[in-house]
């Protein structure tokens, strides 16, 4: 926005603009390219700043309130640029709305007609008018009313896109957020977590721990769509306790560390018509027992890693892929053996276990 008014030369060509105080001509095209230029070099800065310096004051101007004029100019006679004044006396707006868009975008008028004018004036290059709304905007036609009557940017329509709501305070957290919301919009429920983090007495700025948490829980393969592990009672608790669990599930000796002990504990193996009992022999494994049952058994990588207990997997011979009973074992005794969800074993499981826990060979640490 300039002043409500941009220096504009007097001369305006199908291909070009020239300045008549200097004679020299600056094609659209160029300006296009500049655009797509994240940094400008030195001579990118002459070519445009020789249209906004305020030493040309003998070249004509194009004010905001003589838009109208260009209803009868052949170039801009279908672009409805004067439609948009009301939206240009309020945002800023570069060289680009004036002259590149309108001529030369040919959605420029369509936008404009909708009443989409942000997007319009300043993301004309961006919209690829289709035969569809929906493939068009990358969002359903139920949602225009909605996108006119806040005048939607494209920073907003990106971010309807990927999460599609009329909640516009959703709306521009999701803008703000939307590279981390790309990456793990399948897993977050925005119009949960905005209250959730105030609830837990955290600001929008802890949304970045929050989607740190929604990683760890898939590294760890939990299951997202559960609330409770979504959503926990003490989130910054159980963002350090998952954060800690991974860097032990990532750290590479910790691994070789239980495969080396699965190598010893097999000796412990069992097998008759109808089950077979194996140690886990990775971490891959722990935590692949974990997400089936629905236990924590991924938070005894570090103790089973050092043979303070030792964990093995009750299986039936017809499903073998199949988790069915996980068996915790110390000194050479079973604590506890549960099946999904931490539920108790069968009768006949309890009676196989037994007889297999009379067999069991004492596998200690060397020091023991």
């Amino acid at each position: 926005r300039f002043h409500n008014q941009c220096y504009f030369p007097e001369w305006i060509k199908e291909d070009k603009i020239i300045n008549v105080k200097t004679k020299e001509s600056f094609f659209y095209q160029s300006f296009q390219r500049l655009l797509d230029k994240e940094l400008f070099s030195t001579s990118d800065w002459e070519i445009y700043n020789q249209f906004f310096s305020s030493d040309n004051r003998d070249i004509h101007f194009l004010y905001l309130e003589n838009l109208e004029e260009l209803e009868y100019n052949k170039m801009y006679k279908y672009s409805s640029l004067w439609e948009c004044k009301k939206y240009l006396e309020k945002e800023n707006f570069s060289l680009a709305t004036l002259t590149y868009y309108p001529i030369y975008c040919k959605q420029f008028e369509y936008l404009v007609k909708m009443g989409l004018y942000a997007l319009a004036c300043d993301y004309a290059y961006a919209i690829k008018k289709k035969s569809t709304f929906q493939e068009t905007f990358g969002i359903e036609k139920k949602y225009y009313p909605f996108m006119k009557e806040i005048n939607i940017s494209y920073q907003l329509l990106n971010a309807l896109k990927l999460y599609p709501t009329t909640n516009i305070e959703i709306l521009n957290f999701i803008s703000d957020y939307e590279w981390l919301v790309e990456e793990l919009s399948p897993h977050l429920k925005f119009d949960k977590i905005l209250p959730y983090l105030e609830e837990q007495g955290l600001t929008k700025a802890n949304f970045y721990e929050y989607c740190d948490y929604i990683r760890c829980l898939k590294k760890m393969q939990l299951n997202l769509k559960d609330n409770c592990i979504l959503f926990p009672k003490n989130f910054m608790q159980e963002h350090d306790k998952i954060n800690t669990e991974v860097i032990i599930v990532e750290d590479p000796e910790i691994n070789k560390k239980i495969k080396g002990f699965a190598n010893i504990l097999s000796l412990n193996q069992y097998e008759d018509e109808k089950f077979v009992i194996y140690p886990v022999d990775s971490i891959e494994s722990i935590i692949e027992e974990s997400r089936k049952q629905a236990n924590c058994l991924r938070t005894y990588s570090t103790s089973i890693s050092n043979n303070d207990c030792q964990i093995y997997l009750m299986r039936e011979k017809k499903n073998l892929e199949k988790s069915f009973v996980t068996i915790e074992v110390r000194n050479a005794k079973i604590v506890q053996a549960r099946t999904k969800y931490n539920k108790e074993v069968s009768e006949e499981v309890k009676s196989i276990l037994k007889n297999w826990e009379n067999r069991l060979i004492p596998i200690f640490n060397r020091k023991e």
